[in-house]
């Protein structure tokens, strides 16, 4: 039914991964000129999967992009500092769900934080990756009235390496396919053009 998910990082507000205003490897990612769909594109993309795989497709977007100013004349050097640096994204999904969906690189405090959290008629899961990558938590039965949380392991998952070279052992091509990318990009492109136009994407 409801739906929250994040996905924060603060590397334009620390320098716990270096200095962005003098790395090329992060100033190309304000800069759409170099290639950049800023913080939509760049972890946008992946709280976009994180959350569609389990509460379903996603029907249609309402997105608001935001470029904040970081230089003077919004400009280091060949960069222009154009690219967004926070989405927040209003969806529906294919099975009536609604949710929000937001991203940003000035959260401070938290330097590669994902969330979720899915509320349904019978219970609600949240994982968050900074607590743990094998645990989620549920409030379901008996339990829904006491507000109380139990923890589920859910075993290791194998990581993305591991899933390539299994992929080439077995000859069947492991998820995410190309299918599923292209999925996601076209959530992207609607996100996108919502925000241009001011107006929900079906998508």
């Amino acid at each position: 039914m409801h739906v929250e998910a994040s996905y924060l990082q603060s590397w334009l507000a620390s320098k716990s991964w270096g200095d962005w205003q003098t790395k090329t490897a992060w100033l190309w990612r304000l800069s759409k000129v170099h290639g950049s769909l800023g913080v939509l594109g760049d972890v946008g993309v992946h709280i976009i999967d994180f959350t569609s795989f389990p509460a379903g497709k996603i029907k249609s977007v309402n997105c608001k992009l935001k470029t904040f100013h970081k230089a003077e004349n919004d400009k280091i050097g060949e960069y222009t500092l154009d690219a967004n640096d926070s989405a927040i994204i209003s969806v529906e999904f294919q099975n009536g769900a609604i949710g929000t969906i937001h991203t940003t690189r000035w959260a401070t405090g938290y330097p590669n934080s994902l969330s979720l959290r899915i509320f349904g008629d019978k219970g609600a899961i949240r994982i968050d990756l900074d607590k743990a990558y094998d645990k989620l938590e549920i409030c379901r039965g008996k339990n829904i009235d006491k507000f109380k949380w139990e923890t589920i392991n859910c075993g290791k998952t194998p990581n993305m390496y591991e899933r390539f070279i299994n992929s080439i052992l077995t000859g069947k091509n492991d998820q995410p396919d190309f299918a599923r990318g292209a999925e996601i990009q076209k959530i992207l492109d609607a996100c996108i053009k919502s925000d241009e136009t001011k107006r929900i994407v079906e998508v």
